[in-house]
């Protein structure tokens, strides 16, 4: 029999399939779950529903086979699959709460936040009185906690979002998950002291984790964001006091330059992306600021060289390929070359889905027009058009579709973006456009 099309061995294995179920997932007994990987692999369905459903019997310990089965399904990328695997789980043992939470987690990951919150109380609501062992029924809890702080945070109830953070503490207190979503709970209920000491024991137990200074900064910049531009000030004063505590730390200076690029504080981030590099010439994320740094400051050819060494570093970073095709196409004299980099930048853009590919897909346009190709430009823009877009990637797709006298559509993507307090290459051209279009 043939194997699955595109399913690695490397993606599927008894360790991710049992490891919340077990304390020991290669221990010998379970090796029928390991031979319904292989039987799978194979393209023996059959086979591996029998050999999880033996490892059942003989492991009562284990998930329902059903369960196990969608598992390998999901890890093998076949989502519809490993749904009706899971319609069957229910249908077997309705009393097993596994497939509702696994339910939970994709209406979470879909955006479906009330059934996510439902199927999460109704596992919860199976483990009580359950015989399932403390392990399994230890790892259902943390993950439907889990769910529910999700949905909480989304519905920015913060003090409802706090009450699932400490349940989740309360099973895994080493969970970085559950004690930054609990700072981040406390910070935005006012609580700015237990903020900061959640987030000095999270820095404490995580190697290389984020001083609570920065952690506190950037809550005080999402609340700019949100409307509050004198949290600002706040934000400056935490990343100032982080550089103060650790000028020596990459990880530091990396972190305040994001947020003091995204801030428009660019002679603060030029002195960490200067630090950052002298700390480690090679680091690709101090070479992809770099570039996008020398953008905004208008220097495209600088722009090119930090970001010609960071594609080098990492040959398939779209988003870093995309900043690259754009510092090109500033430059009269490399359009050609940009051209060459904007189908490479779309064809490792044809392989997913989301923001990275749609500005891919922009770049490539403005590449296009910028190399004196208008029809094909305006060709190639409504590639990007399928999902919103942020940033310079809003100005770019407004300023062509204002040349095809699209004026409208252009103006819908300018507005949102210039109400906010954004920072990217081209805003004054953004903010022309505005003005110039009825």
């Amino acid at each position: 029999m043939l194997a699955w099309p595109g399913v690695a061995s490397a993606q599927l294995n008894v360790v991710q399939i049992l490891q919340s179920a077990v304390d020991n997932p290669q221990d010998p007994r379970y090796a029928p779950v390991e031979q319904a990987i292989g039987a799978y692999l194979q393209g023996d369905l059959q086979g591996a529903m029998t050999r999880l459903a033996a490892a059942r019997k003989a492991a009562p310990e284990l998930p329902p086979a059903a369960v196990m089965l969608a598992q390998i399904h999901f890890g093998a990328g076949r989502i519809a699959a490993g749904q009706q695997a899971l319609e069957q789980a229910v249908t077997d043992e309705p009393e097993d709460p596994e497939a509702y939470l696994i339910f939970g987690e994709l209406a979470l990951a879909e955006q479906r936040a009330a059934i996510a919150d439902t199927l999460a109380q109704r596992a919860l609501l199976l483990c009580e009185g359950s015989t399932l062992s403390e392990k399994r029924l230890a790892g259902i809890r943390l993950n439907a906690y889990g769910v529910q702080l999700q949905t909480s945070l989304q519905r920015e109830r913060w003090k409802t979002a706090e009450k699932f953070a400490r349940a989740m503490l309360s099973i895994d207190p080493q969970s970085t998950r559950a004690r930054t979503s609990l700072g981040r709970a406390l910070f935005l209920q006012g609580d700015l002291r237990a903020a900061f000491d959640t987030f000095k024991l999270l820095h404490e137990q995580q190697a290389g984790g984020l001083l609570p200074e920065v952690s506190m900064g950037l809550l005080y910049e999402e609340l700019t964001q949100r409307g509050d531009p004198t949290k600002r000030d706040s934000a400056r004063r935490a990343m100032e006091a982080a550089l103060a505590k650790a000028p020596d730390d990459l990880t530091v200076r990396l972190v305040v330059a994001r947020w003091a690029i995204d801030a428009c504080e660019l002679d603060l981030a030029q002195q960490c992306v200067d630090a950052a590099i002298q700390l480690e010439s090679g680091s690709f994320e101090a070479l992809r600021l770099a570039g996008l740094l020398a953008r905004l400051q208008g220097d495209p050819a600088a722009a090119v060289a930090s970001l010609q060494a960071a594609h080098i570093r990492s040959p398939v970073d779209l988003p870093v390929l995309t900043q690259l095709v754009l510092a090109l196409a500033d430059q009269k004299t490399e359009q050609k070359l940009s051209l060459e980099y904007g189908q490479l930048a779309l064809r490792l853009a044809s392989v997913s889905e989301g923001p990275p590919s749609r500005e891919a897909t922009v770049a490539w346009a403005w590449a296009l027009h910028q190399a004196g190709r208008p029809h094909e430009a305006a060709a190639a823009l409504p590639g990007a058009l399928s999902g919103p877009l942020t940033g310079e990637f809003a100005y770019l797709a407004a300023a062509l579709l204002a040349g095809q006298g699209d004026n409208r559509t252009a103006q819908l993507l300018l507005q949102p973006l210039l109400a906010k307090d954004a920072c990217f290459p081209h805003r004054a051209d953004a903010e022309t456009l505005s003005k110039s279009l009825p």
